[in-house]
């Protein structure tokens, strides 16, 4: 009767595990732990594609207003004023109108806001500021929609090629009922589109709405200014001024004042070159270094300065600067010292969001002028309960942890194995994880931690019908996890608004219980067509799954109303599941009405193609094995960029496992932890290495078989201890517990090492033991490999002296192995132990 339900969770496995029942006998209650919640617990939402009634609660005088600007469509753009503390709205015409791509435009008409001086109460919004209720009208379906996703840049200022068109300050850019800033964004991101921008930036209270003529103009504009009036710029004779760049120093004429750097002058003629992170350029134009390196001499030179170091001096080639020898060194030598004209337009602890439809998702380079490499680490708590997850978050945020995936968060099958989350019967959000008020609780205690939360979406389908349903034409014969009636593609569902009868799903002209068609092992993954990703199989039955209809406005309306739910909570990243059997346009209309965060999509190992992007990254699942066959070879993996030759590393995310590439046993060519110290050792290294941009550790429990669910438990209790022994014991690899990968020795070292330490390799060792290597990255990081015989280190790594701490051997901050660098950082003592790493960092120096 079809294909193996246990691999719902991945669409590319060919498992032919035979069928299990969804009424099999399990440790589970047959019937659903939340079954007895009341009906308003399951029929809360909050519908935002409507009128909005706002009020301002902290004015002297409340003012409430009604507006029709809901996120999925500006009804025009009015003239409107506000009273209290906020803004005057007048309708103006731009003298130069600017176009959704930068470009100039004619007879375009626009609403600018113009802000009159605000007393200090306006500049600062707390959680109680502002109180938003919504009241639903009509959903209206929308075409193709361009994503916006967060640049992770810092505040934007007017430059060359980036406009400001409007600012809005008013109480829809509050809070929402749950104390989130999430529905205030998307309001935001629709005045934007209403506008034809590519750009918006927001904080609560406050949205602008911005165009820019290219990603290198909006980059270019984000740019905090300088906090304080200390220090000169460098001024070169071209008149450029100097800074830092990616991965150098740079002369330009249209600079980022924030990335500037400043001369601190002493009194006997040196000076100080401090970089933008407060860090100082050293005798070899290194940035990062968090200590004062040797002073550089001033000099006066014609109509400006000269600088010297050691015997070299500093000087402009084309727009790089270099040190040569004095001689012939000319105008490219001269400089002045003029002073930063641009203080910061948002105060030092304001919370910015840039978004734009220029960025993708999890650019690798963000903050000052765009330049800052990024270093996202996610946690997937894969099975966790939604109140272990709010109590570990806790300790994820302290640790640098950038968000934490949820395993599926609605109403599924009844069942004991991993895959029944995969089958959904309702969009009710009480789950074998919790109720829909621990999942809202865990969403804020994550964020208030710093964390983000990551939903895994199942938006392709709906559970497989039950066995007393897969022939009947009608009824719903079968029970959900919290007690929702369901049939044979139809569900009554749990919360009025996610009924579907079989119109909803793709079927066979005049048998509209029967699948349009099937995709599986059985048909190669494939659906009449040689490839898998032109979307020949997107109205097919996935492993039997009722597909859905994404052209019917009714399944339009279901899907966005779950994601605005998820969303208005404060969910701002999704995991896509069965993104390569959805259509890409259908999906833009719904997926992109946000503003998310980061979005990625499940894939396997088909190659990327033109429309993909709209389900976000790539999942790039062959980097943890590559890296899993060649550690022995410290060198090669060392050089490892990526696993899949076609997924640049900047357009993937990394996980070190995931739920249906798991295997019964150990296998050294599947990554789990039943490998033990050799899984460790991997997870450890893709932590460390510099070219992947966005990981994703893998945190979850044993099992004997990997159709079993989780173990008893909320999740996270007496976790397994870091390995010492590849594979590991039998009997401990089979054992039903909790195994938290992510708490092993080191792992939360090296996230902070990732953070510091993810440069350009500025220097590079190999050979000098067996399966040795080692690289120097930045002027302040160094890692290195070794081989199944360890290594005595002896290198020179040119950081400075001192102590360190070798961070791959963090234990609760604990240091447990130390380096120590004598001049030139010659390391004296500290070495490598076998088939492990280690990695330090000058910003964790003892």
């Amino acid at each position: 009767m079809g294909p193996a339900i246990a691999q719902v969770g991945g669409t590319g496995s060919t498992s032919t595990t035979p069928m299990l029942s969804t009424t099999a006998t399990s440790a589970w209650p047959s019937t659903s732990p939340f079954s007895n919640i009341s009906s308003a617990s399951n029929t809360q939402t909050t519908t935002l594609f409507s009128t909005t009634t706002t009020t301002n609660t902290t004015a002297s005088t409340t003012t409430a207003r009604t507006t029709t600007a809901g996120f999925f469509g500006l009804n025009g753009t009015s003239t409107t004023s506000t009273t209290g503390k906020f803004t005057t709205a007048t309708t103006t015409k731009l003298s130069t109108p600017v176009s959704s791509n930068g470009t100039s435009t004619t007879n375009t008409w626009t609403t600018l806001f113009t802000t009159s001086p605000q007393p200090a109460s306006a500049q600062t919004t707390t959680a109680s500021t502002f109180v938003t209720t919504t009241t639903s009208t009509a959903f209206q379906p929308s075409g193709p929609l361009v994503a916006m996703p967060n640049c992770f840049l810092a505040p934007l200022v007017e430059k060359t090629g980036c406009q400001r068109l409007m600012v809005e300050e008013d109480a829809r850019f509050g809070l929402n009922e749950l104390q989130q800033e999430t529905t205030a964004r998307r309001i935001c991101q629709e005045s934007a589109r209403a506008l034809g921008a590519n750009t918006w930036q927001f904080r609560v209270g406050r949205c602008e709405v911005w165009n820019c003529s290219s990603k290198a103009a909006l980059q270019r504009s984000a740019d905090s200014g300088r906090s304080g009036t200390e220090g000169l710029l460098l001024q070169d004779y071209k008149g450029r001024i100097v800074a830092t760049g990616k991965e150098e120093l740079v002369a330009e004429y249209d600079f980022v004042e924030s990335l500037a750097v400043v001369v601190i002058q002493n009194p006997d003629s040196t000076a100080y070159l401090q970089g933008a992170d407060g860090s100082y350029i050293t005798m070899g134009l290194a940035v990062g270094l968090q200590q004062e390196a040797a002073r550089w001499s001033l000099s006066a030179a014609d109509d400006g300065v000269a600088l010297f170091v050691e015997g070299q001096q500093l000087v402009v080639r084309s727009s790089r600067l270099e040190l040569q020898p004095p001689a012939g060194a000319g105008a490219e030598g001269i400089f002045h010292l003029v002073p930063a004209g641009l203080q910061r337009a948002w105060g030092p602890d304001a919370r910015v969001w840039v978004h734009s439809s220029w960025c993708q998702y999890q650019e690798p380079y963000g903050g000052e002028g765009g330049r800052q490499r990024r270093s996202a680490t996610y946690v997937q708590l894969f099975e966790w309960s939604h109140a272990a997850v709010a109590k570990e978050c806790q300790q994820l945020g302290a640790q640098g942890v950038d968000g934490v995936q949820l395993s599926p968060v609605t109403e599924h099958v009844v069942g004991d194995q991993w895959w029944v989350r995969y089958q959904p019967v309702s969009f009710s959000l009480n789950s074998r994880s919790g109720s829909a008020a621990n999942l809202r609780h865990a969403v804020a205690a994550c964020r208030s931690a710093g964390v983000e939360v990551v939903a895994d979406v199942v938006l392709n389908h709906m559970a497989r019908p039950c066995p007393e349903a897969e022939n009947a034409r009608l009824g719903t014969p079968c029970v959900g996890w919290n007690g929702t009636a369901y049939g044979n593609r139809r569900t009554a569902g749990a919360r009025g608004w996610d009924r579907a009868n079989t119109s909803f799903f793709h079927h066979q002209t005049g048998h509209d219980t029967w699948g349009q068609c099937g995709v599986g092992p059985e048909t190669g993954f494939l659906c009449g067509s040689p490839v898998t990703t032109d979307c020949s199989c997107c109205p097919c039955d996935m492993y039997g799954l009722p597909d859905w209809d994404l052209a019917e406005p009714a399944v339009q309306e279901m899907h966005t109303r779950h994601l605005e739910e998820l969303h208005s909570m404060g969910i701002t990243m999704l995991r896509v599941d069965a993104a390569l059997y959805m259509e890409s346009e259908l999906m833009s209309g719904i997926l992109n009405r946000f503003p998310w965060d980061m979005v990625y999509q499940e894939w396997w190992h088909e190659l990327p193609v033109p429309g993909r992007e709209v389900f976000g990254l790539y999942r790039d699942l062959k980097f943890m094995r590559r890296a899993a066959a060649e550690m022995h070879d410290a060198a090669q993996v060392l050089s490892l960029q990526q696993g899949n030759f076609y997924i640049p590393a900047e357009d993937a995310v990394y996980p070190t496992c995931f739920q249906d590439g798991r295997s019964d046993a150990a296998d050294p060519t599947v990554p789990t932890f039943k490998n033990g110290l050799a899984f460790h050792q991997q997870q450890k290294f893709l932590l460390a290495s510099p070219f992947p941009t966005t990981v994703v550790l893998w945190s979850g429990y044993s099992w004997q078989s990997i159709e079993q669910g989780p173990p008893g438990g909320a999740g996270g209790e007496e976790c397994m201890a870091t390995p010492s022994a590849s594979p590991l014991p039998l009997e401990l690899a089979s054992s039903r517990r909790w195994v938290c990968e992510h708490r092993w020795q080191g792992v939360a070292g090296l996230i902070h090492f990732r953070k510091a330490c993810r440069k350009a390799i500025t220097k590079s060792w190999a050979g000098a033991c067996v399966g040795c290597g080692a690289l120097r990255l930045g002027a302040g990081c160094f890692l290195a490999l070794a081989g199944p015989d360890g290594w005595q280190l002896r290198l020179t790594t040119g950081l400075p002296g001192g102590r360190y701490c070798d961070l791959s051997s963090l234990e609760n901050r604990t240091c447990v192995r130390e380096v120590l660098l004598g001049d030139e950082g010659r390391i004296l003592e500290g070495g490598v132990p076998a088939g492990d790493l280690l990695a330090i960092s000058t910003t964790w120096m003892l």
